[in-house]
């Protein structure tokens, strides 16, 4: 693996002729990997006249003239800003854009110890007046500084011109962009007309056509022209596109092609069964991909497949993104492109997810090639057409949402573009939508130009994609615990392991593509099929957590939870087992976390328990925020034997976007783990020190019974306010402690995903009869107002990012709730629903009829530790009367998660917060919209209640008032006392009535069993001779 040092100490300051100071050759070499800091020669293995390398006089001299030229232009530019003040990268970010006077903080490009850099647009007399400040730089960006390294290089050696303009204020109005579009048209026209390596008699407009995107303008030539460019032409058209002042990158971005070149038991790790074949352990625990929805772009899916056929009919195949969630397979089926898959990839891909075949007539096969997820279904986003040889996808924030809207969390891309090992313009998109949407996980595929042990050529490199290397199948070449020779190799440019994981993707048969019924499949080889079948096993994974298998290993419904793609990714990195090598003529060597296998191949069952079924324990903690003032947090375990040959640790964050896609350390959020051993300290990724450029962490030791592992996650530094994280351990341990609380947090209850729905405010429902009285008919009262501020304090530091809270609120005086402030996460605008009850919320948890929805604020803003507003809406008139206890949830209109809320030690329905006027009571958070609170589990809603309060109404003192729900009194004379627990229970067998107790009725697996003895224990207790109606007896009714 390579590792640049990154010693920001030598970020030193050079005179310019302008007297202003930047940073220095060397400086922006370890902050930007660029073409004005590259010193190989631009065309190396190029037949051209090579070029010499970049000096540093070259590079003074350009960075010179750039300030000269900004000081001439009207509008803002880009420049990087560092600043080198003692702190954390978040001090520094709010350090620089206070000092500056900087209308934004800018995006990062690099987060170390020493220094923090950002890139911003500004004005020449704002960026001069920002050097006079102490411990700052300002670095003016020039058009070679816009270009990733070896993006020349790289696009001489390809048949494709084809380039991409990043605009500085990307998703511009429409306007702007076609202004700046016909500015780029202008000078390009001049430059292909006036360099002498360009063929000026044809017409540029002949050649090359500009096209827009929201974020950039591309310049691509007409149909399949390849015609290749001389050297010189190549970089006076390059440096013209980064030459404007409203471009901020410009990188070589050749067209998208798919990656071509029995995976199901390989991904989970199943074992042989004499002649029976293979026992799949998460089929035979009965998780197959229920309730779970894959997105996966391609080339379309043949829906007459027998794989996809569903004889109660299709999904409709356009632009509308139309979802029919009942159709057994294809459940939405957007058209980008067209509404067919002539070419058969996307078919063959999307069947090795999903594929199962269709019962009845015309649904038999001789060979049943059915996906790793064959119980889940797939929203299919076609961006293929017939008659072109290249794929056209979105942007994330068209493509990934449509998904969402049909329940997809999970992507799988099995393409890319053949345009080098750095960070691009797609990647940085795709991070930015996942660290907003901390649920949703890209898979994608590393490539297939890793013959001959190529180093670099792994094509897709985003910090937060799962990207899939390519293994041997079974009874393939030397096997399946040898690479796939093409499969693409890492390092990324910036020195990070990709690939992350590889599963099997050599002769992978799956579903044949055919606009006629067909139950045909054919095999074919490339990460292409690698990559589906680990979204097919992250799906699977998902279902793991959803369906309540943690920590038991066995479906439990008070345990389940919604699982961070950070997590997912920590599941399956911590599963990869050890590939012995590359299978190619020269028997390449191969360790864990190199060049070639990344963390290993995937194999399930070595990371999730599965009762019966797998050997070794797990641990998991998932969504732990992290902040720079965070104590590390420590897990001890003490190992005992079992069959399991490690003890493994894998940490995984998902992280901020980089700034820039020439960043020479991407990483811009940095945690760190380690694993301590009687004084021993392991570091990660089998390194002697800790990993400054992953964001994906494994320690690994072999097991030995006795030891005292103690694993510790810690925070280096951080740029942004909070860091989530996610952990996972397995091995044959025993759980001692976890600080800084006893409880780990292993039912997290919190996700984020975007909008699907508009963002709108909504009339208050007319409905029920337990609606709150109107204003109308609210009796006239003198009033004041009153605010009951509830701390944004958490005692352990941490938060839950949950799904909202269910509480009650107990008025003492009679009061009118007319505002509140919440607490979430993010600085973005979300839409909330506001529901209330009279009663306490605990009597109705699942039941939406005995609610009312008083409104859908739309709000704006957040953070932790900071108040958000829902402005006082006109409709939220809400009357509560004095020692009547009211239940509130509090939730977000789209059932994602966000809202931030510390887990208590108190009991639910005990009074946390209260003043003078109104009290509130300890409550819980749904897993999912009414249903599901987790038992026994209590958290504190935390917000301000702002309301008026009539002082001429009655009160109610705080003596008389209920904590929780008004007591019904005592039971009749023939029922059980509530000491006793007891109660009568009628068997199913025989109708005999037996005395059972809560210890009984704990024990029961079902949730739905539960219930309907609560039902009974609270009815009818009455099987009884006596017929006596009696209340509920046990706690967990």
């Amino acid at each position: 693996m390579v590792r640049v040092s990154l010693l920001l100490s030598v970020l030193l300051w050079v005179p310019c002729v302008d007297a202003t100071s930047s940073l220095s050759f060397s400086a922006v070499k370890n902050v930007l990997s660029t073409e004005a800091t590259n010193e190989e020669p631009v065309d190396k293995l190029v037949l051209f006249d090579v070029v010499p390398p970049v000096t540093s006089a070259d590079f003074d001299a350009s960075v010179s003239a750039q300030w000269s030229k900004n000081k001439k232009r009207d509008e803002d530019a880009p420049y990087v800003l560092c600043d080198h003040s003692p702190g954390s990268g978040e001090d520094r970010r709010r350090r620089s854009a206070a000092v500056c006077d900087l209308p934004g903080s800018g995006g990062v490009v690099y987060n170390g110890d020493a220094a923090s850099c950002f890139v911003h647009s500004l004005g020449f007399d704002v960026a001069k007046s920002c050097l006079k400040q102490a411990d700052v730089t300002v670095t003016p960006v020039t058009p070679r500084m816009k270009m990733p390294a070896h993006t020349i290089s790289g696009s001489l050696r390809s048949v494709q011109r084809r380039y991409l303009a990043s605009l500085c204020a990307a998703h511009s109005d429409v306007a702007t962009i076609e202004r700046w579009t016909a500015i780029i048209v202008k000078k390009l026209t001049k430059t292909w007309n006036s360099e002498g390596e360009c063929p000026s008699e044809v017409a540029l407009a002949s050649r090359y056509v500009v096209e827009t995107a929201p974020d950039g303008v591309f310049l691509a030539p007409i149909g399949d022209d390849e015609t290749p460019l001389q050297r010189g032409c190549v970089v006076s058209l390059l440096e013209s596109l980064a030459g404007h002042a409203f471009v901020c990158g410009v990188e070589h971005a050749p067209g998208v092609k798919t990656m071509n070149r029995n995976a199901r038991w390989i991904v989970q790790g199943a074992v042989q069964n004499g002649k029976n074949g293979y026992v799949h352990p998460l089929y035979a625990a009965g998780i197959r991909g229920e309730g779970q929805v894959a997105q996966v772009s391609d080339t379309g899916v043949s829906v007459s497949s027998c794989y996809f056929y569903d004889k109660k009919g299709e999904v409709p195949r356009d632009t509308t993104k139309t979802v029919q969630s009942s159709r057994r397979k294809v459940v939405q089926y957007y058209a980008a492109r067209d509404d067919f898959d002539s070419d058969g990839h996307g078919t063959h891909c999307a069947g090795t997810i999903v594929g199962s075949l269709c019962q009845g007539f015309g649904c038999k096969s001789t060979t049943n090639a059915e996906g790793v997820a064959p119980a889940a279904q797939v929203a299919v986003y076609d961006i293929s057409s017939m008659f072109d040889k290249f794929l056209y996808p979105e942007e994330s924030t068209q493509m990934f949402p449509t998904g969402i809207a049909a329940g997809a969390y999970v992507h799988s891309a099995s393409w890319g573009a053949l345009s080098g090992n750095h960070y691009k313009t797609r990647d940085r998109d795709w991070d930015g939508f996942m660290w907003e949407n901390q649920d949703y996980l890209a898979v994608v595929a590393a490539g297939n130009g890793g013959e001959d042990d190529t180093v670099g050529s792994v094509v897709n490199v985003g910090k937060n994609s799962l990207v899939v290397g390519a293994s041997n199948n079974v009874a393939t070449g030397k096997g399946e615990n040898y690479l796939a020779d093409f499969s693409g190799r890492g390092p990324t440019e910036d020195g990070r392991i990709k690939p992350d994981i590889c599963a099997p993707g050599t002769n992978v048969e799956s579903a044949r593509n055919s606009k006629l019924r067909t139950c045909a499949n054919r095999k074919l080889s490339g990460t292409s099929m690698a990559t589906p079948g680990v979204a097919g096993a992250a799906l699977l994974v998902r279902q793991y957590f959803m369906d309540g298998f943690y920590p038991s290993g066995e479906k439990t419904a008070r345990d389940k939870f919604t699982p961070s793609q950070a997590l997912i990714r920590a599941v399956i990195l911590n599963s990869g087992q050890t590939l012995l090598g590359v299978d190619n003529s020269r028997n390449t060597k191969s360790v864990p976390y190199d060049m070639h296998q990344g963390f290993g191949r995937l194999s399930l069952v070595d990371s999730l328990k599965l009762q019966g079924r797998s050997t070794a324990n797990i641990y998991v903690e998932d969504r732990v925020l992290m902040t720079n003032d965070s104590e590390p947090k420590e897990y001890t375990f003490d190992t005992g034997t079992c069959d399991v040959d490690y003890f493994s640790a894998t940490l995984v964050w998902t992280d901020v976007p980089n700034g820039s896609t020439s960043c020479a350390t991407c990483l811009v959020n940095r945690l760190q783990l380690t694993v301590e051993n009687a004084g021993t300290i392991t570091h990660p990724n089998g390194l002697t020190e800790p990993d400054v450029k992953n964001n994906v962490q494994r320690v690994r030791l072999p097991s030995a019974p006795g030891q005292t592992l103690r694993v510790k996650v810690s925070v280096a530094n951080l740029a942004e306010t909070t860091q989530p994280f996610a952990l996972v351990v397995s091995g044959c341990f025993d759980v001692r402690t976890a600080s800084p609380t006893d409880q780990p947090t292993d039912s997290p209850t919190f996700e984020f995903r975007p909008s699907s729905r508009p963002s709108h405010s909504r009339p208050p429902s007319t409905a029920p009869t337990h609606a709150p009285v109107a204003p109308s008919m609210q009796p006239s009262s003198v009033r004041t107002s009153g605010t009951l501020t509830i701390p944004l304090t958490s005692a352990d530091g941490n938060w839950k990012m949950g799904k909202g809270n269910m509480f009650d609120i107990l008025p003492k005086k009679t009061i009118t709730l007319v505002d509140m402030d919440v607490h979430k996460y993010l600085a973005s605008t979300k839409t909330l629903e506001i529901w209330s009850r009279r009663g306490s919320w605990r009597d109705a948890p699942y039941d939406r009829s005995k609610w009312t929805l008083l409104g859908q604020p739309v709000i704006s803003g957040g953070g932790i530790k900071t108040y958000t507003s829902i402005n006082n809406p006109d409709w939220l008139n809400l009357r509560l009367e004095a020692g009547q206890v009211y239940g509130l949830y509090i939730r977000y209109a789209d059932d994602s998660s966000g809202l931030l809320t510390p887990q208590t030690r108190g009991k639910l329905g005990s009074v946390y917060a209260e003043n003078q006027d109104v009290r509130v009571m300890t409550g819980s958070m749904p897993l999912t919209a009414f249903g599901d609170p987790m038992e026994n589990t209590g958290f504190d809603w935390q917000g301000r209640l702002k309301y008026t309060i009539c002082l001429d109404c009655a009160s109610a003192s705080p003596s008389e008032a209920p904590a929780e729900s008004p007591d019904p009194g005592p039971p009749p004379k023939n029922c059980k006392e509530k000491k006793s627990a007891k109660f009568y229970y009628k068997t199913k067998k025989n109708g005999k009535i037996t005395t059972k107790d809560c210890k009984w009725l704990r024990k029961l697996k079902e949730e739905a069993s539960r219930e309907k003895v609560c039902k009974k224990t609270q009815w009818k207790a009455g099987f009884s001779p006596a017929r006596v109606v009696c209340r509920k007896t046990c706690k967990m009714c």
